[in-house]
């Protein structure tokens, strides 16, 4: 499969954006769990209008967290996403310890339930590489230069590559300019529920206790109608 081109020019706003000759950097993305066929050629060509410069990036974030839950089991996918999920909590304003929820199903009591230490098991593979063309004078660029990145077609999904993946998509959360950040924040909402409600019912299933599982379900419950509610629907 060819290298998906994706050209993306990032303003210091969600209205400000620079001219066509405004310089790029050339990001190397690993093509992980179908992420290039997710993009597929949703992406524009160097948009130069805020109509085109948000679903793009947009698209590329979304597809990045829908792809995730192919990595592995969904506690252990709850528990390495917990930090972005943090970050699009914290843009929309919403308190929550998800660390220690994650903590919680994966480990109650102390003793490991679900096994969370993986993100992948190692037997999946990279497709060819996706090369994203990105202006220096936004946050992207540095977010997204991480070497652990890399990964040839062929050579095995580690779990690096995939921590600095979800790494990377909550630096953009973070770091974009406040209205842009808080819509992409937005965007992020539905898939990262998803995971949130499948590690959920993978720990009633495996909890030999039920009544524990109606505690942690009622803080769970609480915590997705909060993020579903900040957003039209999901």
């Amino acid at each position: 499969m060819n290298a998906v081109t994706c050209v993306l020019l990032l303003g210091t706003g969600f209205l400000l954006l620079p001219s066509a000759h405004a310089q790029c950097i050339n990001v190397t993305l690993p093509n992980v769990l179908g992420l290039g066929s997710c993009i597929g050629t949703r992406l524009q060509a160097c948009p130069d209008t805020s109509d085109g410069l948000f679903p793009d990036l947009t698209a590329l974030l979304v597809c990045v967290v829908q792809v995730l839950p192919e990595a592995g089991n969904p506690a252990a996918v709850l528990f390495h996403v917990a930090g972005l999920l943090e970050t699009v909590l914290g843009r929309l304003g919403i308190a929550a310890d998800i660390t220690s929820i994650s903590n919680l199903l994966c480990r109650p009591f102390g003793f490991q339930l679900l096994p969370c230490e993986n993100f992948t098991s190692g037997t999946l593979v990279c497709g060819e590489p996706i090369t994203v063309s990105l202006p220096s004078v936004f946050n992207i660029g540095s977010c997204l230069n991480r070497t652990a990145l890399f990964c040839e077609a062929g050579q095995a999904v580690r779990d690096p590559i995939l921590t600095e993946l979800v790494e990377a998509i909550g630096c953009i959360v973070s770091g974009a300019p406040r209205t842009m950040g808080l819509s992409l924040a937005k965007a992020l909402v539905c898939p990262l529920v998803e995971i949130l409600k499948s590690a959920t019912r993978e720990f009633a299933a495996a909890l030999p206790f039920g009544f524990i599982f109606g505690a942690m379900a009622r803080v769970i419950r609480a915590l997705t109608d909060r993020l579903v509610s900040s957003v039209v629907s999901c």
